[in-house]
């Protein structure tokens, strides 16, 4: 199981070089995305996902702590990583049903191995290489993805004949605050995980730019409340968090 996990995280970046280099797409184009798409600089963010993924598969190869939460998650591993390389191949073929499934498939791999995570993180049972290796390569993931999973919604539904900017400011609204709620709920969930936080902040920020860049004054606003809202729950678990720790 191990190796097919360290399989799966090799595959990721090799099916990534893929789409940039030689994949045809129209998830690919610019032009054809939705308003609440982040800003095209904000994918880069998969660069260090992937290079954390493989960094993890080769930490639970290798060493033998806490051998029970990654045999936990490994089956949820495996299918996450081969899921991402199946949203690419159905991101090649243009299939907007295909790509919206696989990505809830991710978002339930993800909810399983980052609750389990999580679990452990709150337990002080990671060390510290694991904060890095574990801890951070899937709250990244999971930010990431809990925001990539609703502007892949979006762009589903921009490609099959939804409107866009000003027109299509309502439905993508409500899209954007359904991907804010998640956020929070997972933000509470995960007493205001660092990683997941940056990941979620990172997502809006790109798209509060790309709404400012197309001038849809409602969606600029949701994404700056989303902003303040996700940003001001993890400063009071940090809050509370310190002052916990300066009692004990």
């Amino acid at each position: 199981m191990r190796w097919l996990v360290l399989g799966g995280a090799l595959l990721q970046p090799v099916m990534a070089y893929w789409s940039a280099t030689g994949m045809q797409s129209v998830f690919m184009d610019p032009t054809r995305n939705p308003t609440i798409a982040p800003a095209a600089y904000a994918f880069s963010i998969w660069g260090i996902i992937t290079g954390l993924c493989v960094a993890y598969a080769l930490y639970q190869l290798l060493y033998n702590r806490n051998r029970e939460l990654y045999a936990r998650i490994a089956p949820y591993t495996i299918g996450l990583f081969i899921g991402f390389a199946l949203w690419l191949v159905a991101a090649g073929a243009n299939s907007l049903v295909g790509t919206v499934a696989v990505f809830m498939v991710m978002g339930f791999c993800l909810y399983r191995i980052f609750s389990s995570v999580v679990t452990w993180r709150l337990d002080g049972r990671l060390s510290r290489v694991e904060w890095l290796v574990t801890y951070a390569t899937f709250g990244l993931y999971s930010g990431w993805a809990s925001m990539a999973i609703f502007a892949n919604v979006a762009a589903s539904l921009y490609l099959a004949g939804w409107p866009n900017g000003v027109a299509g400011q309502w439905w993508q609204g409500g899209i954007l605050m359904a991907a804010v709620g998640t956020a929070l709920a997972i933000t509470y969930h995960t007493k205001g995980s660092g990683p997941y936080v940056a990941a979620v902040l990172w997502a809006l920020v790109a798209i509060m730019i790309n709404t400012l860049a197309e001038s849809v004054l409602l969606l600029t606003v949701l994404s700056g409340v989303g902003i303040a809202a996700i940003a001001s729950v993890t400063v009071w678990f940090a809050v509370r968090n310190s002052a916990r720790t300066l009692r004990a």
